[in-house]
């Protein structure tokens, strides 16, 4: 739900500012790109926030806390929807997918309660320790 409204939200402003540039009306055009504007504004204040409390964390922990870069910054808010869409196609793609790849194991999903093993890997490292290359799934 969250991906598919997101993702819809985002598309419905921009539809609505591409068709307002066309067709010249400047009050769907102002209303649209102030939504965007908002949105893509709000979310890069909300990943900075973010970044500086984890940054801080890591600092008070003695550990290494690189800075975000300018470009980095200027990015975000045209990364943000990006990600949006991005993330509503692989919630499509997980609806739609039967079978997955899982540390080595091929695993095939028929519903909530019908999963089964199809290909599995027998992992020879001691307990607590992972295969060289179990990971890489």
């Amino acid at each position: 739900l969250h991906s598919v409204l997101g993702a819809g939200m985002l598309a419905t402003a921009l539809i609505l500012l591409l068709i307002g540039v066309a067709q010249q009306h400047s009050t769907s055009v102002a209303w649209s790109g102030a939504g965007l504007a908002v949105y893509c504004l709000g979310l890069t204040a909300a990943v900075l926030a973010q970044h500086s409390a984890i940054r801080r964390m890591l600092v008070r922990s003695h550990q290494t806390a690189d800075r975000l870069t300018i470009g980095t910054i200027l990015a975000l808010p045209l990364g943000i929807p990006l990600t949006a869409f991005v993330h509503f196609a692989a919630t499509l793609h997980c609806l739609f997918c039967k079978r997955i790849a899982w540390r080595g194991s091929l695993l095939e999903f028929n519903g909530p309660h019908d999963i089964r093993v199809i290909e599995e890997v027998v992992s020879t490292a001691s307990p607590g320790h992972t295969a060289a290359g179990a990971e890489s799934a």
